[in-house]
């Protein structure tokens, strides 16, 4: 009989062949529902195993490719957001030079400068009441106390003032800014940092424009990169990695499907072989149920074998277990093997034979390397006696 191997290869090519002229157009089958549906059925699940295949190849260059744009397209935000912040610097600067040019006579008002010079009248006010109270003759030290803690106030009130004078700058640079109108309080006063606003204006438009670039980028890798999963969004890498994953289990999912199909078909046509009788593959169909039986016996036969093999073996193991089989130390009452001269444990003679040449007693013992050592150790050259011993007899103590 021919090995079970050599049986699954014969059905191998004779299945391959029966599936290739069945998927042909050329193919000529009876009108039979089960073919209809395996046509439908194989070419359903050959398009979802070419579309699972045609993901999985293409994802992973599609997460590269957004893995690639997403440090791009931060250096950019980054580099954005920089020159933003160094125009926002300058509207301090901007909005200072502004005012000054205008309290110099060297631009004309503008609408908003209005605040800051009514916080200019007050602060001029604060400091004449300050000078006042500086000035005026104070006696006694409840009068000269009160006096201080006012020159404190105003003083106070006069920091704040200024405090506030420097952050109206801010806004007035810029709302000149925002508005781009900058250049109506140009000067010579306010010229250079009117040229560093050009000059960071410049930047920005610049980052602008990469920045765009770069979100553009971002947001094609992801839209190709979400295409290709077959989902509808993505969260974090993690996620990413899941779906990859998932799909090649999609694949491999299908792909098992194909061949539970497949033999489901063949089934059917060897059930209904009569009624291929007449078409080119109705002696692969005969063959194909010949060796399906020959391969089935094969099987049962291959099964009784490893069956009996295994059965022997259990037998075999049982008896060298029996044989082996651990028992009692009669001395410390641990285990040892049957077939064991003396115990490992405490040097037990396991030899009933062995008796005592003094009193012919069996209760002896073997003596261990480790009390020749003690001996050796305690009683020096007197202990030569015990060294040369290997039994000693419990009963009267007799070593030999």
């Amino acid at each position: 009989m021919e090995s079970l191997d050599e049986f699954q290869h014969q059905l191998s090519v004779l299945r391959g062949g029966i599936l290739e002229y069945a998927r042909s157009p050329s193919a000529v089958f009876p009108s039979l529902q089960f073919l209809d549906d395996f046509k439908r059925d194989d070419a359903r699940l050959t398009a979802e195993i070419s579309a699972a295949r045609d993901r999985i190849s293409k994802a992973p260059a599609a997460r590269d490719a957004y893995f690639s744009a997403r440090p791009r397209f931060d250096a950019a935000r980054t580099e954005y957001e920089g020159a933003q912040k160094s125009l926002q610097s300058l509207y301090k600067p901007l909005g200072a030079a502004a005012y000054a040019a205008f309290k110099a006579g060297e631009i004309p008002r503008q609408q908003q400068f209005a605040e800051r010079m009514d916080l200019d009248e007050r602060i001029a006010r604060l400091k004449t009441d300050q000078n006042a109270l500086g000035a005026s003759p104070v006696s006694g030290v409840i009068g000269k106390t009160k006096a201080k803690a006012k020159q404190l106030a105003v003083a106070a009130r006069i920091m704040f003032a200024n405090l506030s004078a420097r952050k109206l700058e801010g806004q007035i640079g810029k709302a000149l800014i925002d508005a781009q109108s900058e250049d109506s309080v140009r000067s010579a006063s306010t010229a250079e940092v009117l040229d560093d606003v050009a000059s960071v204006r410049r930047d920005i438009a610049s980052c602008k424009r990469d920045f765009d670039l770069a979100a553009n980028a971002l947001e094609s890798a992801k839209t190709a990169l979400i295409q290709s999963l077959g989902v509808s969004s993505i969260d974090t890498d993690a996620a990413i990695a899941e779906r990859l994953d998932a799909l090649r289990w999609e694949l491999t999912a299908t792909q098992l499907r194909l061949p539970h199909t497949e033999d489901k078909f063949l089934d059917s046509l060897v059930s209904n072989a009569g009624s291929f009788a007449e078409t080119p593959i109705g002696p692969a169909l005969a063959r194909l149920a010949q060796l399906r039986a020959e391969a089935a016996e094969a099987r049962a036969a291959e099964v009784q074998r490893v069956a009996q093999a295994r059965a022997t073996e259990v037998q075999r193991t049982k008896e060298l277990s029996e044989r082996r089989k651990l028992v009692p130390c009669k001395a410390c009452g641990r285990e040892i093997s049957s077939e064991a001269d003396a115990c490992i444990h405490c040097g037990q003679p396991m030899n009933t034979a062995i008796k005592c040449p003094n009193c012919k007693s069996r209760d002896v013992i073997k003596i261990s390397a480790a009390s020749k050592v003690g001996s050796v150790v305690l009683f020096g050259v007197f202990s030569m006696g015990k060294l040369t011993k290997t039994y000693q007899c419990k009963a009267c103590g007799f070593r030999w």
